[in-house]
């Protein structure tokens, strides 16, 4: 993110830019509170939803599927965690290596 600096010497965004970052914020925080309220039958049949769409995404839609991803499989993570460590840490694994793609579709320039 672009970062200007004022003439006291603060750094500031563009209004657009925190707008942006506002909207991703309250869709990740939409989309936690939606996968809590689901038992873990509907999570599942989301997951497989999810599945599908990696399947078939384009470039565009590869950042909002890779975060659902990652979402969904934090929520799976947290409820499995009460009842065994070692999938919970399977799915751990998986959710960071999701993570690295959301990171490289936010900041794709850091690569070159």
């Amino acid at each position: 993110m672009k970062q200007l600096i004022n003439n006291n010497g603060n750094r500031v965004i563009s209004i657009e830019q925190w707008k942006k970052t506002a909207g991703k914020f309250k869709e990740e925080q939409d989309l936690k509170r939606y996968f809590k309220m689901l038992s873990f039958n509907e999570l599942i049949n989301e997951s497989n939803i999810i599945i599908d769409q990696l399947g078939d995404s384009d470039e565009q839609k590869d950042h909002l599927i890779y975060q659902k991803a990652s979402l969904v499989l934090l929520e799976m993570n947290s409820r499995l965690e009460k009842e065994s460590s070692q999938m919970a840490n399977g799915l751990k694994k998986m959710r960071e290596k999701i993570e690295c793609k959301i990171i490289h579709f936010n900041n794709p320039e850091e690569e070159e």
